[in-house]
């Protein structure tokens, strides 16, 4: 989706840099997905990832404590306790592959058709301002 957001962004002045790569990224995730298609396998992945929001949010609780109450929790807290508190999460999500290659096929369609819509109706917006400034004129002269 980056690269789809680069695309609207970047460009020459006429616009065909960017309508050439809606087509070169269409036709690329086409191809992919009908090559991935023709093996019947699925296209999922683990994705492991430690979380050490905990290890931060009980580091600042200990930080935040004043002077002697650091040392006292220390001394009154269990060792397991602290040690569970210290310690990152592991968080495992699947990944599917073949899902994550439709989401960006739709949205590289989707960047084309936006782009191809503004080709058209941005010169007919700017001929009907051209039109309304000339109906304008045309008024004020006649009064």
């Amino acid at each position: 989706s980056k690269q789809i957001g680069d695309m609207k962004n970047n460009g020459n002045a006429n616009g065909n840099g960017n309508f050439d790569a809606f087509l070169f990224l269409v036709k690329h995730l086409l191809i992919l997905r009908e090559q991935v298609s023709a093996f019947e396998v699925e296209l999922v992945y683990s994705e492991k990832i430690l979380d050490f929001s905990n290890v931060a949010s009980s580091l600042w609780d200990l930080i935040s404590m004043k002077g002697g109450r650091v040392a006292q929790s220390f001394a009154t807290s269990n060792a397991a306790g602290l040690i569970k508190a210290l310690t990152p999460t592991l968080q495992e999500t699947r990944v599917d592959a073949k899902h994550d290659l439709e989401v960006e096929l739709k949205r590289a369609c989707e960047g084309l058709v936006a782009h191809c819509s503004a080709m058209v109706v941005l010169p007919l917006v700017k001929l009907s301002s051209h039109i309304a400034d000339a109906c304008k004129k045309t008024d004020t002269q006649k009064t």
